[in-house]
């Protein structure tokens, strides 16, 4: 388990952002130039974190539901504007809490995926509410196993990203922000706070990483990353 911890303002990214970009640059590295990838939910423009997946050689299709991000194609997560069989991969990062019925956008993922094809996605749990533009929902690791074999996907893996103190880490990062934002003449109270959390935000993954097997600590997450293939016939 560990995080990117992105450079700049320690409050500008929350460690589940490092977290997210970590896992997908892991995941992706070990894929061929050439691979045809469909970035469902991605942004051409106003990227968040540092992943990228047009550094890496990929043939990348960015799907988005509205064009403020310039996606090559806008369309909806649940209605795949694509033919069968079309895609190496599926990259889908933090886009499955947007969608009323998840298994049906993973149904979807799997039609236009090749057989072998990766599927890649980073899920949000113990994080604030937030649109794009509806937020529907937190699921557990056992339900998107659940999901992901009734869909026929196989190889399945599931991570955890971050635990207890990676949780109350973002917590705090987002009461200092909003402090900061309403200060006042008593800003640099918040300014000292922003400081101090930012000098242990290593020291809460580390924590995360000492936890005992089997600690109540370990039930707490920031979300999950995902990897599985479409199942050959």
């Amino acid at each position: 388990m560990s995080a990117r911890l992105l450079p700049g303002d320690a409050l500008e990214h929350s460690l589940r952002r490092g977290f997210i970009d970590e896992y997908q640059e892991r995941i992706v590295a070990g894929w061929p130039a050439g691979t045809r990838v469909l970035d469902l939910g991605g942004h051409r423009v106003a990227k968040r974190g540092t992943f990228d997946l047009a550094r890496f050689g990929f043939r990348v299709v960015c799907l988005n539901l509205t064009g403020d991000k310039r996606p090559d194609v806008r369309g909806d997560a649940n209605t795949l504007p694509f033919r069968d069989a079309t895609f190496d991969a599926v990259v889908c990062a933090e886009v499955l809490e947007h969608v009323g019925d998840p298994r049906h956008v993973i149904a979807e993922v799997e039609r236009v995926l090749k057989p072998g094809g990766s599927f890649v996605a980073t899920v949000p749990f113990l994080v604030h509410i937030h649109g794009d533009p509806q937020d529907y929902g937190r699921y557990t690791d056992t339900f998107w196993r659940m999901v992901l074999t009734h869909v026929g996907f196989t190889d399945l893996a599931i991570e955890r990203q971050g635990g207890f103190w990676s949780v109350q880490w973002d917590a705090l990062r987002e009461w200092v922000r909003v402090g900061r934002q309403h200060a006042g003449r008593r800003r640099w109270r918040w300014a000292v706070a922003a400081r101090v959390l930012g000098r242990v935000r290593e020291a809460a993954v580390a924590a995360d990483v000492r936890c005992a097997p089997g600690s109540r600590l370990r039930q707490f997450t920031t979300g999950f990353g995902m990897a599985a293939r479409k199942a050959l016939p």
